[in-house]
């Protein structure tokens, strides 16, 4: 699919196919990008068929899912993640009380937008360091979720 923007078309979903071709968008106090544990932040391409059951590719064809090292997460993100659980697994509804590091983790709009309130106002409280990543979290979050209510929080934990 293609979008109007600023006057440029850009592409925000992959053909299915060319899922490999996906162009992460790294995160992190220490490193650009983790080496061995991370988190994925995956948008849901939904479908409108009904009986709709997502293949492993529709969640993995967004153009610039998100990464981060698990140390990140668990530094500056699992307090708030607790925060919003205990949730419902965004597409089939199976309660879910936390965030499973090795996922996948299916995350609606609405569990998304309590966790954008509880950074948000952790903002002005917190060093600017953690606030350059707070505030580059939620840019690319807010972003994503102009294309989907799901997004899918994949661990390799």
């Amino acid at each position: 699919r293609e979008e109007q923007k600023g006057g440029r078309v850009r592409m925000v979903w992959l053909p299915l196919e060319r899922w490999k071709e996906q162009r992460t968008f790294w995160i992190g106090l220490k490193s650009r990008e983790p080496k061995r544990c991370r988190l994925r932040f995956q948008p849901l391409c939904i479908s409108g068929e009904p009986d709709w059951n997502p293949r492993w590719e529709e969640w993995h064809c967004y153009l610039f899912p998100l990464a981060m090292g698990i140390e990140d997460y668990q530094l500056l993100l699992a307090d708030y993640f607790a925060r919003i659980y205990p949730t419902q697994d965004a597409f089939s509804g199976t309660p879910e009380e936390g965030l499973d590091p090795c996922g996948p983790n299916w995350l609606g709009a609405g569990d998304w937008e309590k966790l954008i309130l509880l950074l948000r106002e952790e903002l002005g409280r917190c060093t600017k360091k953690r606030a350059r990543f707070y505030e580059a979290f939620l840019r690319w979050l807010e972003a994503a979720l102009t294309h989907t209510d799901i997004i899918v929080v994949e661990g390799n934990q």
